[in-house]
């Protein structure tokens, strides 16, 4: 858990250090056609995941209502009633486009997508429930993958229109930067994607060091407005549109419809982890270093 004295600095953070990382918008990390998974196996991720119990093996209980997750809590990206916002969501890809759900649960909110329009649906999950797959006729594709969102979506790189991660693998993975860059790099020029977790219960603390005219301080910043400051043109965030759910934050990803980089290196390392462990799940605390030195002199910043 994060000390108390920990989060006291955060607070002072936010409310004093943060303008600084923004320099009027020209303060932008670097772009690379590299990611930081590169020299990892499958094998030796999903050996560290068990390690450090993502649950893989965690019972499906709790979709007594094989709907309820999978269609209502989407209604945090519009805040608008399920049916409404499934069209909207729909609305985002194209005739015979890609749609991906990073820890879809039952996948039933991709397969009612499917239904109404002609598109291919791929659920990725840690693990295939026996019970609840949707069935019935659609208009368009159906697939579900089971496997480890961070492995499984590299398969799709370039490929989808829309990615979404409602309370889905980023809530759980301690590969949280990896899979954002993942995710990134799966959607097609001009695609768009939208991660939605509980900064309280997922917290992912990013810090680094700072040149100031007195020499150098160490920082530090949700990972969530962390992006938001370095990629203003790629990454927005918010809170969820969802009144039940105020309290939780969406992060948008937006990539370029020409120009930008087929994939991001961000830059970011993992230093520790802890974990949480709730009735129902558990949740990963992680601390990332970035390895660069911002310049708050000059508002520029330089790689270690």
């Amino acid at each position: 858990m994060i000390s108390i004295k920990t989060k006291a600095v955060l607070k002072l953070y936010l409310a004093l250090a943060l303008p600084l990382l923004i320099f009027e918008g020209t303060f932008a990390a670097p772009l690379c056609a590299t990611v930081l998974l590169d020299s990892a196996s499958p094998e030796g991720l999903e050996s560290q995941f068990q390690k450090l119990n993502r649950n893989a093996q965690a019972p499906f209980a709790e979709y007594k209502n094989p709907n309820s997750r999978s269609l209502q809590d989407y209604d945090d990206i519009t805040g608008v009633s399920s049916k409404k916002n499934i069209n909207s969501l729909v609305a985002l890809v194209p005739k015979k486009g890609v749609v991906i759900d990073l820890g879809g649960g039952i996948g039933a909110a991709l397969h009612e997508m499917a239904k109404i329009k002609d598109i291919n649906a791929i659920v990725i999950n840690a693990q295939k429930p026996e019970n609840f797959i949707p069935t019935g006729k659609t208009k368009g594709q159906f697939e579900y993958v089971s496997g480890w969102a961070e492995i499984e979506i590299k398969k799709y790189k370039g490929k989808a229109d829309l990615v979404l991660d409602i309370w889905g693998a980023f809530s759980y993975s301690i590969m949280k930067a990896e899979l954002i860059e993942q995710a990134y790099a799966a959607l097609k020029p001009g695609g768009r994607a939208f991660i939605l977790f509980h900064p309280r219960k997922t917290r992912a603390l990013v810090k680094w060091q700072a040149q100031t005219q007195t020499g150098f301080e160490s920082r530090e910043a949700r990972l969530d407005l962390f992006l938001e400051a370095v990629y203003p043109k790629i990454f927005k965030t918010s809170w969820s549109k969802a009144q039940e759910t105020s309290q939780a934050r969406i992060i948008e990803i937006r990539k370029p419809s020409s120009g930008g980089p087929e994939s991001l290196n961000l830059g970011l390392t993992l230093k520790s982890v802890q974990e949480e462990v709730l009735p129902m799940n558990t949740f990963n605390h992680i601390e990332l270093e970035w390895n660069h030195i911002a310049d708050e002199r000059n508002g520029e910043y330089y790689a270690l």
